[in-house]
Protein backbone atom coordinates (compact mmCIF):
# COMPACT_ATOMS: atom_id res chain seq x y z
CA UNK A 1 0.00 0.00 0.00
CA UNK A 2 1.28 3.00 -1.44
CA UNK A 3 0.57 6.28 -2.76
CA UNK A 4 -0.03 4.70 -5.88
CA UNK A 5 -3.46 3.45 -4.88
CA UNK A 6 -6.12 5.22 -3.67
CA UNK A 7 -8.46 3.46 -1.00
CA UNK A 8 -12.01 4.47 -0.20
CA UNK A 9 -12.39 6.10 3.32
CA UNK A 10 -14.45 3.38 4.65
CA UNK A 11 -11.88 0.64 3.48
CA UNK A 12 -9.28 2.49 5.34
CA UNK A 13 -11.63 2.44 8.06
CA UNK A 14 -12.46 -1.39 7.98
CA UNK A 15 -8.50 -2.19 7.83
CA UNK A 16 -7.44 0.30 11.11
CA UNK A 17 -9.98 -1.89 12.73
CA UNK A 18 -8.86 -5.45 11.33
CA UNK A 19 -5.28 -4.36 12.27
CA UNK A 20 -6.38 -3.50 15.91
CA UNK A 21 -6.53 -6.83 17.21
CA UNK A 22 -2.85 -7.46 16.63
CA UNK A 23 -1.48 -4.24 17.42
CA UNK A 24 -1.48 -1.83 20.12
CA UNK A 25 -2.39 1.20 18.23
CA UNK A 26 -3.53 1.91 14.72
CA UNK A 27 -4.31 5.70 13.25
CA UNK A 28 -4.48 7.54 10.07
CA UNK A 29 -2.60 10.54 10.31
CA UNK A 30 -1.73 13.32 7.89
CA UNK A 31 2.05 14.23 9.52
CA UNK A 32 2.30 17.45 7.36
CA UNK A 33 -1.03 18.82 8.57
CA UNK A 34 -0.49 16.67 12.12
CA UNK A 35 -4.25 15.91 12.05
CA UNK A 36 -5.36 12.33 13.20
CA UNK A 37 -8.04 11.43 10.23
CA UNK A 38 -9.26 8.08 11.88
CA UNK A 39 -8.32 6.71 15.52
CA UNK A 40 -11.33 4.25 16.82
CA UNK A 41 -9.27 3.85 20.09
CA UNK A 42 -9.68 7.40 21.11
CA UNK A 43 -13.05 7.70 19.67
CA UNK A 44 -14.50 4.54 22.05
CA UNK A 45 -12.40 6.67 24.83
CA UNK A 46 -10.06 3.69 25.65
CA UNK A 47 -7.19 6.07 24.76
CA UNK A 48 -6.83 9.53 26.50
CA UNK A 49 -4.68 11.37 23.84
CA UNK A 50 -6.61 12.47 20.85
CA UNK A 51 -3.75 14.80 20.12
CA UNK A 52 -1.11 14.01 16.63
CA UNK A 53 1.61 14.90 19.27
CA UNK A 54 4.27 12.15 20.09
CA UNK A 55 3.06 12.67 23.55
CA UNK A 56 -0.05 11.10 22.41
CA UNK A 57 1.78 8.32 22.35
CA UNK A 58 5.31 8.29 24.44
CA UNK A 59 5.06 11.10 26.66
CA UNK A 60 6.54 13.69 24.11
CA UNK A 61 5.91 17.60 24.38
CA UNK A 62 6.69 17.92 20.51
CA UNK A 63 7.17 16.00 17.13
CA UNK A 64 9.98 13.50 17.32
CA UNK A 65 12.97 15.47 15.25
CA UNK A 66 12.88 11.98 13.07
CA UNK A 67 8.90 11.39 13.07
CA UNK A 68 8.74 8.47 10.85
CA UNK A 69 5.53 9.46 9.24
CA UNK A 70 6.59 12.61 8.00
CA UNK A 71 9.72 10.43 6.53
CA UNK A 72 7.21 7.97 4.84
CA UNK A 73 5.36 10.81 2.94
CA UNK A 74 8.50 11.98 1.73
CA UNK A 75 10.07 9.34 0.53
CA UNK A 76 6.88 7.60 -0.31
CA UNK A 77 7.50 4.16 1.05
CA UNK A 78 7.38 2.35 4.47
CA UNK A 79 9.46 3.45 7.87
CA UNK A 80 10.58 1.78 10.28
CA UNK A 81 11.61 3.03 13.74
CA UNK A 82 12.16 1.89 17.23
CA UNK A 83 11.51 4.13 19.98
CA UNK A 84 12.24 4.28 23.55
CA UNK A 85 10.31 6.03 25.96
CA UNK A 86 10.54 5.31 30.12
CA UNK A 87 12.57 2.13 29.78
CA UNK A 88 10.14 0.77 27.14
CA UNK A 89 10.96 -0.24 23.45
CA UNK A 90 8.19 0.97 20.74
CA UNK A 91 7.94 -0.42 17.00
CA UNK A 92 7.16 1.95 15.23
CA UNK A 93 5.73 1.47 10.85
CA UNK A 94 4.13 4.26 9.02
CA UNK A 95 2.74 3.30 5.64
CA UNK A 96 1.83 5.72 3.10
CA UNK A 97 -1.12 5.66 1.49
CA UNK A 98 -3.94 7.79 -0.03
CA UNK A 99 -7.34 7.97 1.15
CA UNK A 100 -9.88 9.45 -1.09
CA UNK A 101 -7.14 11.69 -2.63
CA UNK A 102 -5.13 13.06 0.41
CA UNK A 103 -1.81 11.54 1.44
CA UNK A 104 -1.76 10.27 4.68
CA UNK A 105 -0.26 7.72 6.85
CA UNK A 106 -1.57 4.25 8.71
CA UNK A 107 0.94 3.69 11.66
CA UNK A 108 1.29 1.35 13.94
CA UNK A 109 2.65 1.52 17.16
CA UNK A 110 4.14 -1.88 19.41
CA UNK A 111 5.49 -1.88 22.59
CA UNK A 112 7.39 -4.70 21.87
CA UNK A 113 9.94 -4.24 25.26
CA UNK A 114 9.31 -7.98 26.18
CA UNK A 115 9.67 -9.55 22.90
CA UNK A 116 12.70 -7.54 22.34
CA UNK A 117 15.15 -10.60 21.75
CA UNK A 118 18.92 -9.14 22.24
CA UNK A 119 21.98 -11.14 22.22
CA UNK A 120 23.77 -11.40 25.30
CA UNK A 121 23.09 -9.99 28.33
CA UNK A 122 24.10 -6.53 28.33
CA UNK A 123 20.41 -5.32 27.01
CA UNK A 124 20.82 -1.45 28.77
CA UNK A 125 23.47 -1.17 25.65
CA UNK A 126 21.45 -2.19 22.94
CA UNK A 127 19.16 0.25 24.50
CA UNK A 128 21.69 3.35 24.86
CA UNK A 129 22.53 2.29 20.82
CA UNK A 130 18.91 2.73 19.47
CA UNK A 131 18.36 5.75 21.66
CA UNK A 132 21.76 7.41 20.32
CA UNK A 133 21.01 6.06 16.85
CA UNK A 134 17.69 7.58 16.50
CA UNK A 135 19.46 10.74 17.25
CA UNK A 136 22.24 10.45 15.16
CA UNK A 137 20.39 10.54 12.30
CA UNK A 138 19.24 14.18 12.42
CA UNK A 139 22.09 15.29 14.34
CA UNK A 140 25.45 17.29 12.86
CA UNK A 141 27.94 14.45 14.25
CA UNK A 142 30.78 17.50 14.62
CA UNK A 143 28.37 20.08 16.59
CA UNK A 144 25.68 17.89 17.66
CA UNK A 145 23.19 20.33 16.69
CA UNK A 146 19.97 19.48 14.15
CA UNK A 147 21.01 18.76 10.38
CA UNK A 148 20.04 19.33 6.96
CA UNK A 149 17.40 16.25 7.06
CA UNK A 150 15.97 18.03 10.47
CA UNK A 151 15.61 20.84 7.89
CA UNK A 152 13.75 18.82 5.61
CA UNK A 153 11.24 17.69 7.89
CA UNK A 154 10.61 21.11 9.43
CA UNK A 155 9.86 21.89 6.14
CA UNK A 156 6.92 20.27 5.94
CA UNK A 157 5.62 21.82 9.28
CA UNK A 158 5.40 25.18 7.62
CA UNK A 159 1.70 24.00 6.14
CA UNK A 160 0.64 23.50 10.09
CA UNK A 161 2.36 26.62 11.21
CA UNK A 162 0.84 29.07 8.18
CA UNK A 163 -2.56 26.66 8.70
CA UNK A 164 -2.28 28.11 12.23
CA UNK A 165 -1.22 31.45 11.35
CA UNK A 166 1.98 31.16 13.81
CA UNK A 167 5.06 33.16 12.90
CA UNK A 168 8.26 31.85 11.86
CA UNK A 169 11.58 33.89 12.40
CA UNK A 170 14.96 32.41 10.65
CA UNK A 171 18.72 33.23 11.49
CA UNK A 172 21.30 32.60 9.10
CA UNK A 173 24.47 32.72 10.88
CA UNK A 174 27.97 32.31 9.00
CA UNK A 175 31.53 32.77 10.65
CA UNK A 176 33.73 35.44 9.04
CA UNK A 177 37.20 34.60 7.47
CA UNK A 178 36.86 30.84 8.35
CA UNK A 179 39.35 29.96 5.60
CA UNK A 180 42.35 32.57 7.06
CA UNK A 181 41.27 30.77 10.64
CA UNK A 182 42.15 27.37 9.31
CA UNK A 183 44.75 28.44 6.92
CA UNK A 184 46.87 30.09 9.67
CA UNK A 185 45.65 27.72 12.74
CA UNK A 186 44.83 24.55 11.05
CA UNK A 187 41.68 22.57 10.43
CA UNK A 188 41.12 21.33 13.94
CA UNK A 189 41.17 24.70 15.09
CA UNK A 190 38.39 25.72 12.91
CA UNK A 191 36.78 23.14 14.28
CA UNK A 192 37.27 24.44 17.31
CA UNK A 193 35.54 27.29 16.46
CA UNK A 194 32.62 25.34 14.88
CA UNK A 195 31.87 23.91 18.44
CA UNK A 196 32.42 27.23 20.14
CA UNK A 197 29.95 28.57 17.99
CA UNK A 198 27.19 26.07 17.86
CA UNK A 199 27.57 25.26 21.93
CA UNK A 200 26.92 28.72 22.09
CA UNK A 201 23.62 28.72 19.89
CA UNK A 202 22.25 25.30 21.57
CA UNK A 203 22.65 26.98 25.16
CA UNK A 204 20.43 29.82 23.93
CA UNK A 205 18.41 28.59 21.33
CA UNK A 206 17.33 25.07 22.00
CA UNK A 207 13.90 25.03 23.89
CA UNK A 208 10.30 23.87 23.06
CA UNK A 209 7.56 25.01 25.25
CA UNK A 210 3.43 25.61 24.52
CA UNK A 211 4.34 29.26 23.38
CA UNK A 212 7.93 29.13 21.71
CA UNK A 213 10.18 26.43 20.02
CA UNK A 214 13.84 27.49 18.65
CA UNK A 215 16.16 24.98 16.66
CA UNK A 216 19.87 25.65 16.42
CA UNK A 217 20.97 24.00 12.56
CA UNK A 218 24.61 23.28 11.20
CA UNK A 219 23.32 24.05 8.06
CA UNK A 220 26.61 23.39 5.89
CA UNK A 221 29.98 24.37 6.18
CA UNK A 222 30.43 27.40 8.82
CA UNK A 223 26.71 28.74 8.25
CA UNK A 224 24.49 28.07 11.53
CA UNK A 225 20.55 28.57 10.67
CA UNK A 226 18.18 29.53 13.93
CA UNK A 227 14.94 28.94 13.61
CA UNK A 228 11.89 30.73 16.04
CA UNK A 229 8.49 29.73 15.82
CA UNK A 230 6.26 32.26 17.72
CA UNK A 231 7.91 34.75 18.39
CA UNK A 232 7.70 38.66 18.04
CA UNK A 233 10.34 38.87 14.93
CA UNK A 234 12.04 42.05 16.50
CA UNK A 235 12.23 40.78 19.66
CA UNK A 236 14.01 37.64 17.78
CA UNK A 237 16.53 40.29 15.95
CA UNK A 238 17.24 42.15 19.29
CA UNK A 239 17.37 38.65 21.57
CA UNK A 240 20.08 37.13 18.58
CA UNK A 241 21.98 40.73 18.51
CA UNK A 242 22.59 41.60 22.36
CA UNK A 243 23.40 37.56 22.85
CA UNK A 244 26.14 38.21 20.05
CA UNK A 245 27.31 41.51 22.09
CA UNK A 246 27.91 39.49 24.77
CA UNK A 247 29.27 36.21 23.43
CA UNK A 248 32.65 35.30 24.13
CA UNK A 249 34.43 35.73 20.65
CA UNK A 250 37.47 33.64 21.55
CA UNK A 251 38.51 30.56 20.94
CA UNK A 252 40.99 28.75 22.84
CA UNK A 253 42.60 25.88 21.17
CA UNK A 254 45.55 23.87 22.44
CA UNK A 255 48.25 26.49 23.29
CA UNK A 256 46.84 29.12 21.01
CA UNK A 257 43.86 31.64 21.14
CA UNK A 258 42.51 33.48 18.51
CA UNK A 259 38.98 36.25 17.91
CA UNK A 260 36.60 35.23 15.32
CA UNK A 261 33.67 37.25 14.28
CA UNK A 262 30.15 36.16 13.27
CA UNK A 263 27.32 37.73 10.85
CA UNK A 264 23.81 37.24 10.63
CA UNK A 265 20.56 37.93 8.41
CA UNK A 266 16.93 37.53 9.76
CA UNK A 267 13.93 36.97 7.68
CA UNK A 268 10.11 36.50 9.15
CA UNK A 269 7.05 35.29 7.39
CA UNK A 270 5.56 38.19 8.17
CA UNK A 271 7.37 39.54 5.58
CA UNK A 272 7.86 36.46 3.42
CA UNK A 273 5.27 33.96 4.11
CA UNK A 274 5.16 30.83 5.01
CA UNK A 275 7.73 29.73 1.60
CA UNK A 276 11.17 28.15 3.19
CA UNK A 277 13.16 29.04 0.07
CA UNK A 278 12.06 32.47 0.05
CA UNK A 279 13.11 32.78 3.98
CA UNK A 280 16.26 30.82 3.50
CA UNK A 281 17.02 33.17 0.70
CA UNK A 282 16.14 36.68 2.15
CA UNK A 283 18.12 35.83 5.15
CA UNK A 284 21.05 34.52 3.03
CA UNK A 285 21.10 37.83 1.36
CA UNK A 286 20.76 39.94 4.68
CA UNK A 287 23.71 38.20 5.96
CA UNK A 288 25.72 38.59 3.25
CA UNK A 289 24.93 41.98 3.69
CA UNK A 290 25.99 42.01 7.41
CA UNK A 291 29.28 40.34 6.40
CA UNK A 292 29.78 43.29 3.52
CA UNK A 293 29.76 45.99 6.72
CA UNK A 294 32.38 43.98 8.50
Amino acid sequence: MDFKYDIQRKSAHDLVEILQSENDIVRIVDPVSREVLFWPAVDRGDLDFPCFECNAVWGRAERCPNCSSLEAVKLKQRTFKVELSNNRAFWVQSRPMNMEGRECVLETVNDVTEGLLVEGTDRGKVVDFIDSLNALIVTDALTSLFNRRFLDDFNHRLVELERAGIRVNVAMIDLDDMKDVNDTYGHPAGDAVLKDVAGFLKLHYSSRDEKRECYAVRYGGDEFLVIDVGSDFDAFVADVRHRYDNMRRVCYYDDIEFPFSLSCGFASSDEYGWDWNALLDAADKRMYADKRTH
